[in-house]
Parts: structure tokens; sequence; C-alpha cells
């Protein structure tokens, strides 16, 4: 079996796969057209199909541990693509807020990785928290998320004026609900087609959380002025504030990424791609 790599916060552990991360997560969907969809998935890769819809919406987690030390990121995800016989998501974004792991994932992942910055503020209190996020503590064994707090979140652009990406406001765990179900899952991701990798790349992404369904997180997408442009920046708005379909917490969650390796496209767009999704039992459709 293969070491893993960590590091402590400031340390580059990006040297051996597979990489570990440990932390929480949101992951949340929701219906986005095909059209908009495409404006960040290549043409020639096929998209699930729901009637003119797909499905795409965000990953927003809180690293205690990852390479690059304690880290924020949250991807954007545009819809998935048809990877018979599975699907999987394609990150139209990916926001961090550690230069090494923006690094990473632009020159070895082939990932559209931007320096970020993530602050948050608990409504009625005028307090804006940055580094500390009280919704997503370092302690382990405390709730994904706190239960008298209502937290907003407000994403930034490092890398492009500082555009507001959105901002976010969570959702709360009430007292009495069912407890978090174990589960381990396996999340096959696409990236590349971009200029630093051009070729089509998949890697491996194993998973393990306690995974709970939450109340969609209320999103309020930003002017994003800077980052994205014209059809493409409309495009973002209505991906993120798309009508939500399921949102999951992943408590106490471990992620083992692979090494990405070329592939080849298996289904051409020009044939239509099964309308029924993958079972989700089997796989997870992330991209990180």
């Amino acid at each position: 079996m293969k070491a893993i790599t960590t590091a402590a916060e400031g340390e580059d552990g990006y040297k051996k796969p597979p990489w570990k991360f440990v932390g929480r997560a949101l992951y949340q969907l929701n219906l986005v057209r095909v059209e908009d969809a495409y404006q960040f998935v290549p043409r020639d890769l096929p998209i699930v199909n729901f009637f003119g819809y797909t499905i795409g919406g965000l990953y927003l987690a809180r690293y205690d541990q990852s390479p690059a030390g304690k880290m924020d990121e949250m991807v954007v995800l545009a819809g998935l693509v048809w990877d018979p016989p599975v699907s999987c998501a394609w990150a139209s974004h990916v926001f961090v807020n550690k230069q090494s792991a923006r690094d990473h994932g632009v020159e070895s992942c082939g990932l559209p990785s931007r320096i970020a910055s993530f602050g948050a503020q608990i409504k009625g209190s005028g307090r804006v928290l940055k580094k500390k996020l009280p919704w997503w503590t370092h302690k382990a064994g405390e709730r994904f998320m706190p239960e008298v707090e209502d937290v907003g979140v407000h994403i930034h652009s490092e890398e492009d004026t500082r555009a507001h990406i959105c901002s976010l406001s969570l959702p709360t765990v009430p007292a009495g609900k069912a407890s978090a179900v174990p589960l381990q899952i396996a999340l096959p991701s696409f990236s590349g087609r971009t200029k630093i990798r051009p070729q089509l790349l998949k890697y491996a992404l194993d998973l393990k959380a306690k995974v709970r369904i939450v109340k969609p997180a209320k999103i309020e997408p930003g002017s994003a002025h800077g980052l994205e442009e014209g059809n493409r920046a409309h495009a973002l708005k209505r991906i993120l504030s798309g009508r939500p379909v399921l949102a999951m917490s992943f408590e106490n969650m471990e992620m083992e990424v692979g090494d990405p390796a070329p592939v080849q496209v298996k289904c051409k767009s020009n044939k239509k791609p099964a309308i029924a999704p993958p079972a989700m039992s089997e796989e997870v459709l992330v991209a990180i």
C-alpha cells in the first residue's frame, strides 16, 4: 500500500500520491441547464441530459489536514459528464486559500484553480471572522454545523480583482435529527483540457465519512467581475443559483486523491447519453 502524503500547515506535501485530506464538507446538487454547463464543459464531452438539464452545484470543504495544511476549498460543479457505465462531475471553478494547493491543481491536476479568501459572518452579530470560521471547527467529534448560529460565508477570488464569487447562508443541523450514516465511496473525477494540461485527465478519489442529509444552503451569486464575462458569467450565476436537488454534509471525512492520468473519451457528445442517472449507492459524483 502506498504511503499517504499529508503536511503540517505551511508545508508543501504534494510530493507522492495518493494525497490525503481530512475535514468536513457540504456537497449540494443543483439543476443546471445543459447549455449553461457547456459554457465550461468541452463540447466533445457528453453531458448527462435530463430533458435539457444536468446536475451541477458546489462542494464546500474545510480541511483540518491536507498536503497544503489547514485549508478551505470551494468547487463549482458545472454538470455531469457521461463516462459509461457511470458519470463524473466537471469542475468549472476551484477556489482555495493556499498557494501550494492552487499551483498543484493547475500544474498537476489540470484544474481551474484560483486563490480565494473565505470570510464568515454570524448574522445579527456584525462580526466578520476570517481564518477560523465558526461554522467549521477543527475539533474532532463536534457537530458539522452549529445549531444556534446562522452563518454567511463570503468568497472572493484573489486573482481576479477580488471578484465576489458568492455568499452562502449555511444550513444548521437541528437537535433530534437522525445521526449521520457512515459511508465509504469511490469518486472518480475528470479534469484537464486546460492550457497547461490539454489532455483529458481522470483520477481516483476514495472517500469515507459520516453522511447526513441537510437543508440546502442559500446561495447568492456575486458579480464575479473580472473572473468571467458575457455568457460564461451568466452561466456561472445560474449554476450557483440553480434549484437545489440534494444537500449532504460529510462529517469526519477522510479523502484520498490519486495521480491524474490521461484518458480517451468513451462516448462522443453527438451520441445522446442515457437519461437515467448513475446509481448513487455505488458512485457519488463530485470533483475535487
